[in-house]
């Protein structure tokens, strides 16, 4: 085969041996980046959980004191008339 012609056709093959390793590290690359957002919406999905689980419970406790409260004024109340009552 003609030396020029070879010279062009190693040329051509080195190039495209280098194109596949960019290629490869660009693929590395992008499953890395698709990797991190599955992450990050994993862990955005569990904090939106738990964040409306605490919004849950703080509804829950917000009605529990102020039930105990009401209940607190009433049993003060009771005991103040009962002691009211006592000669």
């Amino acid at each position: 085969m003609n030396p020029f012609v070879q010279k062009k056709l190693d040329d051509i093959a080195e190039r495209l041996d280098t194109l596949e390793g960019i290629l490869a590290s660009a693929c590395e690359k992008v499953d890395t980046a698709d990797k991190r957002r599955q992450d990050a919406l994993q862990s955005q999905l569990s904090q939106r959980k738990e964040l409306v689980t605490l919004q849950h419970k703080a509804s829950a406790y917000d009605a529990l004191r102020s039930r105990h409260d009401h209940m607190t004024t009433t049993h003060d109340r009771l005991h103040e008339g009962l002691r009211q009552l006592r000669p």
